[in-house]
């Protein structure tokens, strides 16, 4: 049997995949591959800051300038840096060793940062960087989540005041019954 690679709407995962993806953008973009793998990215560069900046004794530290340069860098992190990522994991199929190679290469094109190249991934395992991503993931879409209820929460107690002198038609065992009033 011949597999067709269209994109068809009903092959979606969920109805959230389509349809309803325009009521749910921040959610959809929260817990995306794309910021799995950019979660991924923030941490091992934060990672490798921590190590060399608070454990000098047993790491080498870095200077301003570099700590500058690995700062910038991962405040350029975006959609082609994804997609960086993407293609260094179609030939080491193996999505955090392919965040690890990605900053790897940047590291080799300047030469003080390619003499920490050792330290990128290091004492980690994929496991402790990946409940990490997803704890931060996990973090980010509780808060939008919460943020969209206080919205709701506010909306709903404007509508409750501007309409509490209007008259509902109450219902009882799923029948209407007698309308209510303040």
């Amino acid at each position: 049997m011949v597999k067709l690679h269209m994109k068809k709407s009903h092959d979606n995962i969920s109805p959230l995949d389509s349809r309803y993806a325009s009521k749910i953008e921040d959610t959809r973009t929260i817990f995306s591959e794309a910021n799995l793998i950019k979660v991924r990215f923030d941490l091992e560069i934060d990672w490798l800051l921590f190590l060399c900046k608070k454990l000098p004794s047993n790491f080498p530290t870095l200077s301003e300038t570099s700590v500058n340069k690995i700062l910038k860098f991962k405040k350029n992190f975006d959609d082609k840096s994804v997609v960086a990522v993407k293609k260094i994991e179609s030939k080491t199929n193996h999505d955090v060793k392919a965040v690890e190679y990605y900053i790897r290469d940047y590291f080799l094109t300047d030469k003080i940062l390619a003499k920490y190249i050792h330290l990128i991934h290091f004492g980690l395992t994929s496991e402790d960087l990946n409940s990490l991503s997803y704890a931060v993931i996990l973090k980010a879409g509780i808060n939008e989540h919460l943020n969209n209820l206080k919205s709701l929460q506010s909306v709903l107690s404007k509508k409750s005041k501007q309409w509490s002198s209007i008259p509902l038609l109450a219902r009882t065992h799923g029948q209407p019954a007698s309308p209510t009033l303040k």
